[in-house]
C-alpha cells in the first residue's frame, strides 16, 4: 500500500475505508450478572494487504474471518481499546459521510461520565443500525 501519504490523506483514506467497509459498534456483554458495554471498530475484507495496513497504522488485532466456507478467505481488523478507538474516530470523523452519526455516538459513548453504564448509547446505536438496514447487534458471550 502507498506509504508516503500525508497525515491528512491517511485520515481521509481511513475515513473512507471505515465509512464504506467498516463497522462502528457498541457491544454488550454480561459478567457476574451485570451488563458491560464497549465500543469497537471493525473492517472485514478479502484484501489482506488492506487489513494489515490498518493494523500497521492504527494497531488493534487481525484475524481470519470466513462466515461461509464457500466464500473467499477474509480477514478482520478490530480496534477495541477505548483510547485507540476514540483517537481513530476523532481523526476520521471529518471524512465520514455514511457513518457520521454512528461515529459521533461512539465518541459520546467513550467520553460518557463515570457511572453512566452506556445502555442509552447502546440502544441509540441499535436504532441507527436498524435505520440503515443493519442488524449487527453485537452480543458477546459471558466474559470470563
Amino acid at each position: 500500500m502507498k506509504s508516503n501519504m500525508t497525515k491528512e490523506e491517511t485520515c481521509a483514506y481511513l475515513g473512507g475505508i471505515i465509512d464504506g467497509e467498516g463497522c462502528v459498534q457498541i457491544g454488550k456483554s454480561t459478567w457476574n450478572g451485570r451488563f458491560y458495554y464497549r465500543c469497537q471498530v471493525e473492517v472485514t475484507s478479502t484484501d489482506h494487504a488492506l487489513i494489515f495496513w490498518l493494523h500497521d497504522i492504527a494497531g488493534g488485532s487481525v484475524g481470519q474471518h470466513t462466515a461461509n466456507h464457500a466464500w473467499k478467505e477474509a480477514w478482520r481488523w478490530t480496534l477495541s481499546a477505548s483510547h485507540d478507538v476514540l483517537t481513530l474516530l476523532n481523526l476520521v470523523l471529518p471524512y465520514s459521510i455514511i457513518k457520521e452519526e454512528r461515529i459521533k455516538l461512539a465518541i459520546r459513548f467513550i467520553c460518557r461520565q463515570k457511572g453512566d453504564e452506556g445502555l442509552t448509547h447502546y440502544n441509540e446505536m441499535k436504532v441507527l443500525n436498524k435505520k440503515c438496514g443493519h442488524q449487527n447487534d453485537l452480543e458477546v458471550p459471558n466474559a470470563k
